[in-house]
């Protein structure tokens, strides 16, 4: 009889589980539905082109939508920069032409993604590390981070 009664108790307890679970993680504000993989990293790949392309254009209006609106870029002299009209600002002032992009690397954790990967300019290579949250739509950059590149990847010279 005792062994009856907790199987009854584990019972309602899992159902509660089932039930409850799936609410508080909507309530933790994780989004629904989750994007395949393949489908973000496609994206993530276009949002490289287009970010490219608008650069290469000095289209502002362009690269405006694609920071979000409480951005924060760390550019290659080591400025902190927040919020996207700060960012405009210094982009609108930028003449860097001939911009390409190169991923190595791309992680995705449910709405969240991170890339590293290199700049190329006229003036340089530099690596960077960008941050970017989707919304029910589109990419945007969270955070962005430039670093001039120099000697290799350990530091020496």
């Amino acid at each position: 009889m005792r062994f009856l009664s907790l199987t009854r108790s584990s019972v309602s307890l899992l159902a509660a589980l089932a039930i409850g679970v799936p609410a508080a993680a909507g309530a933790q504000g994780i989004e629904r539905p989750r994007i395949p993989l393949r489908t973000a990293l496609n994206e993530l790949s276009a949002f490289r082109a287009e970010y490219t392309t608008a650069a290469n254009k000095h289209d502002n209006a362009a690269l405006g939508t694609m920071f979000a609106p409480d951005a924060i870029m760390i550019t290659s002299r080591g400025e902190q920069l927040a919020g996207r009209a700060a960012i405009m600002k210094m982009l609108s002032a930028d003449t860097t032409s001939d911009l390409s992009i190169s991923s190595d690397t791309t992680r995705v954790v449910g709405h969240t993604a991170w890339d590293v990967g290199t700049v190329t300019t006229a003036q340089g290579t530099s690596r960077y590390l960008a941050v970017l949250r989707r919304g029910l739509k589109e990419w945007q950059l969270a955070s962005l981070a430039v670093v001039p590149q120099t000697g290799n990847a350990m530091g020496s010279k």
